[in-house]
């Protein structure tokens, strides 16, 4: 029996839905599902490689629709063949935490949301770290790129949503009016807006520009 479900990712193409829970043997998996009929595609558990004792928190389809990617408490991230399962890489964080993913708008990047207080872009063909954003004081909780693929935006621990320069990490703006943890950011389509989530109890829209 399914349990804890802790992320979910539509494909882009809106036929499938991945989701990331635990099951009664605490045995962390990710599945996938025909949104129309409801029934399993594909599963991928421990034999893939998932650590047992940690769960699956965060699940990012790429827009290409070719990939999927995953973060877990054991410090990894891992990229999946969206229509196999079959795995493509994994990579070894630095930070204990990845609390979310995001991929670039053209499928060629992960942005990393970090317990240490730090955004990361990853390369998903070199698995090397492009850039590392710093300035939240708190741990990082959710992070997304503008449509466009030029901004990115943080919530933090730290109350604050911070708005950076994709290309060059320079920090851009830094909105400060929610009264605890911001949980989560996402863009307008047409990348004018900002809407923001906090334990504060509200979701706020501000203008991104």
């Amino acid at each position: 029996m399914l349990s804890n479900v802790f992320a979910l990712a539509w494909s882009p193409d809106g036929k499938r839905i991945a989701s990331a829970c635990s099951t009664a043997g605490f045995d962390k998996t990710v599945h996938i599902w025909n949104a129309k009929t409801g029934s399993p595609i594909l599963r991928y558990d421990s034999s893939y490689g998932f650590m047992p004792n940690f769960s699956v928190l965060s699940l990012a389809w790429s827009p290409d629709g070719t990939r999927i990617a995953s973060t877990c408490g054991d410090k990894t991230v891992r990229i999946w063949n969206a229509t196999t399962g079959k795995p493509i890489s994994t990579f070894k964080t630095s930070s204990d935490w990845v609390s979310a993913i995001a991929w670039s708008p053209d499928s060629r990047c992960l942005a990393l949301a970090n317990a240490d207080c730090t955004a990361e872009i990853l390369d998903t063909s070199t698995l090397r770290i492009l850039l590392t954003y710093r300035g939240h004081r708190e741990g990082v909780r959710n992070i997304a790129w503008s449509p466009d693929g030029s901004r990115l935006a943080t919530a933090s621990n730290d109350r604050t949503v911070h708005i950076w320069d994709a290309a060059n990490g320079a920090c851009l703006y830094i909105y400060q009016e929610h009264a605890a943890w911001t949980t989560s950011v996402a863009w307008s389509p047409d990348g004018t807006r900002i809407a923001s989530a906090s334990n504060d109890r509200t979701v706020q829209v501000w203008q991104a520009t």
